[in-house]
Parts: structure tokens; sequence; C-alpha cells
């Protein structure tokens, strides 16, 4: 019995080292992220530190900021202009933000 409480520790230290890794580079990652939503509602840095908040807690939590980072890496990239008045789609949400026309 004694034997396998030191594979045990070890398993377990193993556990806890890969999982801090895991939470760092999503932390890491998760600027980014928040970064994105925050210019999607305009330049605000009240905004960026909310985001931030968000997505930082969301690091915590091992696969979900991975998953968030891979859902909205290209967020930027993918707008649009408004087929209905020609302006810059934002690039968070539903509507247009000049005409109100649905876009996704």
């Amino acid at each position: 019995m004694n034997n396998l409480d030191p594979v045990f520790m070890t398993i377990l230290i193993l556990i806890v080292v890969v999982w801090y890794v895991i939470t760092y580079v999503q932390m890491f990652l998760s600027y980014g992220t928040a970064y994105r939503w925050a210019k999607g509602g305009g330049d605000n840095g009240l905004s960026l530190f909310g985001w931030m908040l968000v997505f930082g807690l969301a690091s915590c939590i091992p696969g979900l900021g991975l998953y968030l980072w891979f859902k909205y890496r290209y967020l930027n990239s993918s707008l649009g202009i408004c087929p209905r008045c020609g302006n810059k789609l934002p690039s968070v949400g539903q509507f247009c933000n000049y005409c109100g026309n649905q876009f996704r």
C-alpha cells in the first residue's frame, strides 16, 4: 500500500501542474479575445477591463478559455458591409447600428 502513495502523489502533482499551465496559456490568450470584444463596442478602456475580467475568469476552467479564443479569434476579420445602408457592420450583434438591418 505504501508503494501507491508516491505514485498517487506524482500523478496528483502532474495533474495540478498541467492544470496551471493550461490556465496560464488561456489567460494569455484571453487578452486578445477581450480586446476584440472591446473593439466591437468602441474604444473603451472600461469595456476592455470588463471583458478581461470575464475572459480571465473563464480561463480558470480548463478548455473554456481555449474554446472562446478559437471561436472569436477571427471576429474582426469577419466584419462586412451592411447591404441596406453600406456602413460597416458591428462585430458583435445581429443588427446594423445605423439602419437596424438584421445581418446574422
